[in-house]
């Protein structure tokens, strides 16, 4: 059996969508071979979808992102694994109206089946798309990587260092800016930074370090050097900073908005408005003075990841292969 993995352009930047599947081309098993191909941007949409078309393979996995390429493959054996609609809800009323029909409903009509990451980007397609898909779709949790674990480490009480991971609009940035502006903490942030948000932290007079274009190793050291990780999205179709904090032994503070319940569980302190400054604040402040409060979130994160493993995520993909090649 020949699974094609169809990947957005790596230009588009985030690697997040292609590490999770990556390992099926690592480990590749006797009954199935798994190859690559990537969305060229150099090209037109239609270069690529005849591009794709002519694989000569069984499956064609589109794992995310670039949805509308199953246009380009009715009457071949599709599978979409749908992420999030976070585009979806910025757009105005025309741009809606074609993002659901090119991205969402006409896709899923030609896919055989769909792979969600979570029951909440199901019961939003399903709300966007009608109730006659739900037999194709399936939910399927993203693994994290094995990489990401480690023991809890000493606790820094008296000067924390605080993790947040993301820096587009909906990681909320702003928010824990604001939160920890009269603490003394170092706030570590992962992803590129705007003009405007170096401003707010440099007008708040707060320490910081921010990283970019980190290699998965890299991100991980800095897991392993934060306190505490605060990922007060939102929204998200999953959420993996979740997991990997939980995994590394972090606390963790989220939210109760979108998948992120599902996900984190009983290992994470929730905030019910991710858009209040003093609930982070006061959030923050609990895990760093409460540590019997902060050793109890760590075991449940630790409890909680066991439902996202790679030999989970794998063997229920291999199941969906094949269900999909015997009809």
């Amino acid at each position: 059996m020949k699974i094609l993995l169809v990947y957005r352009s790596s230009e588009k930047g985030g690697k997040s969508i292609e590490g999770l599947f990556e390992r099926f081309l690592v480990e590749q098993k006797s009954d199935f071979q798994f190859v690559r191909w990537e969305y060229d941007r150099t090209k037109s949409i239609f270069s690529n979808m005849l591009s794709l078309r002519r694989q000569q393979v069984d499956i064609w996995h589109i794992t995310g992102d670039i949805y509308y390429m199953a246009l380009g493959l009715v009457g071949k054996k599709v599978l979409l694994t749908i992420h999030d609609f976070g585009a979806y809800k910025g757009l105005n009323y025309w741009k809606r109206w074609i993002f659901k029909r090119v991205w969402i409903l006409w896709p899923l009509r030609i896919a055989n089946t769909v792979t969600v990451v979570s029951a909440y980007t199901r019961d939003e397609i399903l709300k966007l798309a009608g109730s006659i898909f739900s037999d194709k779709i399936k939910v399927v949790y993203n693994a994290f990587n094995p990489l990401y674990s480690g023991p809890p480490g000493p606790f820094n009480s008296n000067r924390p260092r605080i993790m947040q991971v993301g820096t587009a609009p909906h990681k909320n940035l702003e928010t824990l800016i604001c939160a920890v502006s009269e603490m003394d903490c170092v706030l570590c942030i992962i992803g590129a930074l705007t003009d405007t948000q170096r401003s707010s932290l440099r007008d708040k007079y707060i320490t910081y370090e921010s990283y970019q274009d980190l290699t998965e190793d890299e991100v991980r050291e800095q897991y392993a050097l934060a306190d505490m990780v605060v990922f007060s999205s939102l929204h998200e179709g999953f959420g993996l900073p979740v997991i990997e904090a939980q995994a590394m032994g972090r606390p963790l503070i989220t939210t109760r908005l979108t998948s992120l319940p599902e996900v984190a569980g009983s290992g994470a302190h929730y905030v019910d408005d991710p858009l209040d400054v003093e609930e982070l604040r006061l959030a923050i402040n609990k895990i760093i003075v409460e540590e019997v409060y902060r050793n109890n979130l760590i075991d449940e994160g630790y409890k909680n990841v066991s439902r996202f493993t790679w030999p989970i995520m794998r063997e229920t993909y291999y199941h969906v292969y094949k269900n999909i090649l015997s009809t």
